[in-house]
């Protein structure tokens, strides 16, 4: 299962197109060291980042390639607010799969909305931690936080221990945010993890 992480890469360059140019594969140029992150297979992965460097981006289309290539795969994709993670559905996610011939061909169109999507035999679940109706409840094998810094900490923690039964080569806790306060949340986490840095092209 781990071995296929390695060659999502590849397989993203090869099955995803350009957010703005959609004649052009998609691309790691300029973006190199989002490689090393879409391929990590460690059971928790924490990225403090700055802003606007694509990991909203490439997060997407690592939770779309993990329910592609691991049929039955549930996914937990979470984002501040109801209304944020149905928006970034729309925008974001919905955008790389219609102009991917493989996704295309594998979305259930009857279970395509924002806040559901099912490829195959997977689901993908985009929901806010700030939801009254979080659905706190789903059973899953990924859970992919975006901006934990400005979610619930109480509801993330809730939607993490759903991992608690799965083998850990085949599940992972990801979490990724443009870090607050020292000592909270994505900064207190990545002090606790292996502490990669990576440059970005500024140009």
């Amino acid at each position: 299962q781990n071995a296929s992480l390695e060659f999502m890469p590849d397989w993203l360059c090869e099955n995803t197109m350009h957010p703005m140019r959609v004649s052009k594969p998609w691309s790691f140029e300029d973006h190199e060291f989002q490689i090393d992150i879409v391929k990590s297979t460690s059971h928790k992965q924490t990225v403090k980042k700055c802003s606007q460097v694509g990991l909203s981006e490439v997060a997407a289309r690592k939770a779309l390639a993990l329910a592609a290539l691991r049929q039955g795969t549930q996914i937990i994709y979470t984002l501040p607010t109801g209304a944020f993670a149905a928006m970034f559905a729309k925008t974001r996610v919905d955008t790389v799969i219609e102009n991917s011939p493989t996704m295309s061909a594998m979305i259930d169109k009857d279970t395509n909305n924002s806040k559901l999507k099912r490829l195959g035999s997977s689901f993908i679940h985009f929901v806010g931690t700030y939801s009254a109706s979080a659905p706190i409840s789903i059973p899953a094998s990924y859970v992919i936080s975006d901006e934990v810094d400005f979610s619930d900490q109480s509801v993330l923690t809730e939607f993490n221990s759903r991992l608690g039964h799965q083998k850990e080569s085949e599940s992972a806790n990801i979490k990724f945010s443009t870090p607050t306060v020292e000592g909270y949340s994505v900064s207190a986490d990545f002090e606790l993890s292996s502490q990669a840095r990576y440059a970005v092209n500024c140009g």
